[in-house]
């Protein structure tokens, strides 16, 4: 429960509107051919980062990996984002519970997004083979759902949502900050390739961009 009212007051925070739609939040063909570079890269250098990974584990980043992964969970970022909307709404402040439901609505349907991508491309979880090109289209059961990462996608879809409805910077690089983390901490802890990652986020941002944030426009 603490951990649910911190993401909650977290997100009430970021999600105050200040101004006019946030400069970090990536935009247009730029995004787009950046993350398709960045996405050849990730895969062509997935097992070699694996098996770096594998290799350094050590007690503080396993400490720090711990703490960071609720930050991507569902079970803490679902009642976090009612609670969000809700309070404020009940407080009479339906300006911010509006913004929070935008970050909701974007959270969503990137969760959805990312369910049905997983179902579709059924990667293996990384294991002892480090072979990362296993896949098995439509047959996503057991550890054949790695891409993309969940908590990335849910992560990434916040901090976007955050980031363009605030109009804070500061609030932009926290969110982003604690996303990147989050994708850090599943490559970390071998739940995830590295292109995993990168695809949950992509998805994250641009679902949130082009589902949750055009709710309530002016």
């Amino acid at each position: 429960m603490r951990r649910v009212l911190l993401v909650a007051a977290l997100l009430v925070l970021g999600a105050t509107p200040a101004s006019a739609q946030d400069p970090l939040l990536p935009h247009g063909r730029a995004f787009w051919e950046g993350a398709g570079v960045t996405l050849a890269a990730s895969l062509a250098l997935d097992e070699p980062i694996q098996r770096f990974v594998a290799a350094h584990h050590g007690h503080v980043a396993d400490e720090i990996a711990n703490t960071v992964d609720p930050l991507g969970e569902a079970r803490y970022l679902v009642p976090s984002l009612v609670a969000a909307t809700v309070v404020p709404y009940v407080a009479g402040n339906h300006s911010l519970a509006r913004s929070a439901l935008r970050v909701g609505l974007g959270y969503a349907a990137a969760d959805i997004a990312g369910g049905i991508l997983r179902a579709a491309v059924a990667r293996h979880r990384p294991d002892s083979t480090g072979d990362a090109w296993r896949f098995r289209p439509l047959r996503p059961q057991g550890e054949w759902g790695s891409m993309p990462s969940a908590h990335v996608t849910h992560a990434f879809a916040i901090a976007a949502g955050i980031a363009e409805v605030s109009g804070r910077p500061w609030a932009a690089r926290v969110a982003y900050g604690l996303a990147t983390l989050v994708a850090a901490d599943r490559v970390y802890q071998q739940r995830h390739w590295t292109s995993d990652a990168l695809v949950g986020a992509v998805l994250g941002i641009s679902l949130t961009r082009r589902v949750g944030l055009p709710f309530g426009d002016e």
